[in-house]
């Protein structure tokens, strides 16, 4: 059976060679014809596409050809080996072009612009045809600018020159943008400068005084140089003079520490917050109104920016009563509030009797009792802002 196959198995063989050689050359062609248009010289062409042609793939078909003719004449023979092709090493020096690279078998030229991969012709070592697979070559693509890094952040926050050149760029915001499209905002931010001038000896000073005025003894202000109207001395040089630092911060942190305590007992709502704080602020309102309108009976100049400073800093006596609460209960809260609430009407005594001048209408009510009202309006307030029906007795 094997013997009566022969015939068949030899032309298959000898078609699949014809079809290889068909195939080498073709492509020899196509290489030829490239190189050609390339401007590769001729005698480059013969090297690059008949070595490849005759040495790689048409080597290959001679090699089974031959071992075909050997099974079909003499089938004992065909289990001795045919000799292959020796495989040739291709390496072609490239070419001198500009740009474009050019990748055939290892080789790379350059040509005008783009990379452009051919089929790698390296031959097969096993005497059969070279088969050729692409390479694949990545250009490396330039790293786009980084616009935003967070990671930046930290280092441009300690620079001091970056941050030089951002107060100067929003102070001239402020001066040359909003400041003139808002009427009176440059002259409120200009008012509200002074009060915010304060240092860390300022308020531990103040916070000294407020708490504990009867150590106190002076309590006349300040007076900087200037010419016309009295000026007064900033905050941070002088104690004795009004801010709105400490009483803003005092707000806040009463209107936390009733939160605090809101949660502590379970009973925490996001409408606690806003209430606190909007019960705080029309309370202090109405009150600077009171005073106001006791500057006006009296006929006295009256700073509305110096009321609110003045009657704001009773926040800073309910966080410590409120701290007392929450640690010690309701009894100790009531001891500190009354020394808390005796300590800031004291305070406001010796404030505004030094502030109040001492000539006023010779109709209108007594200065001293004027004065002694405005001191008594910081413990009432202090008790109607209280949150003492969640204490534990």
């Amino acid at each position: 059976e094997l013997v009566q196959q022969r015939p068949t198995v030899a032309y298959d063989t000898l078609h699949c060679c014809t079809e290889s050689h068909n195939i080498s050359q073709e492509h020899t062609t196509n290489t030829m014809s490239y190189y050609q248009n390339t401007g590769v010289s001729n005698r480059k062409q013969q090297q690059y596409g008949g070595t490849y042609g005759q040495q790689g793939t048409y080597g290959g078909a001679n090699s089974h050809a031959q071992q075909g003719a050997a099974f079909y004449n003499n089938p004992s023979a065909a289990s001795a080996p045919v000799p292959a092709a020796a495989p040739t090493t291709w390496q072609p020096t490239p070419a001198p072009h500009s740009g474009n690279q050019i990748n055939l078998g290892g080789s790379t030229n350059t040509d005008s612009g783009n990379s452009m991969n051919s089929m790698n012709a390296a031959p097969n070592s096993g005497g059969g045809g070279a088969q050729p697979g692409p390479t694949v070559q990545q250009s490396q693509q330039p790293e786009q600018p980084q616009l935003w890094n967070p990671a930046n952040i930290n280092s441009m926050m300690k620079n001091d020159m970056v941050m030089n050149m951002a107060y100067d760029g929003g102070k001239a915001f402020l001066a040359n943008g909003a400041a003139r499209m808002i009427p009176g905002l440059e002259l409120l931010m200009v008012t509200l400068r002074y009060y915010f001038a304060v240092d860390n000896s300022y308020v531990l000073h103040k916070m000294q005084r407020v708490l504990f005025p009867f150590l106190k003894k002076d309590w006349k202000r300040l007076e900087a140089e200037g010419h016309g109207n009295v000026k007064y001395a900033l905050p941070r040089f002088d104690e004795n003079a009004p801010d709105l630092y400490i009483p803003f911060m005092s707000l806040v942190t009463y209107v936390l520490l009733c939160a605090l305590l809101f949660g502590s007992k379970g009973q925490f709502t996001p409408e606690a917050l806003p209430e606190i704080t909007t019960r705080c602020f029309v309370t202090q309102i109405l009150e600077v109104l009171a005073i106001r309108l006791g500057h006006y009976v009296m006929q006295v100049p009256c700073s509305l920016l110096d009321m609110f400073c003045f009657t704001g800093y009773k926040y800073m006596g309910l966080c410590v009563n409120m701290l007392v609460g929450l640690f010690f209960g309701y009894w100790p809260y009531y001891g500190t509030m009354t020394w808390t609430a005796s300590a800031t009407a004291f305070f406001m005594l010796r404030t505004m009797a030094n502030n109040v001048p001492r000539i006023t209408a010779t109709n209108g009510p007594k200065r001293e009792v004027m004065v002694m009202v405005f001191a008594a309006s910081q413990a009432l307030t202090m008790w109607w802002l209280s949150q003492t029906k969640l204490l534990s007795e």
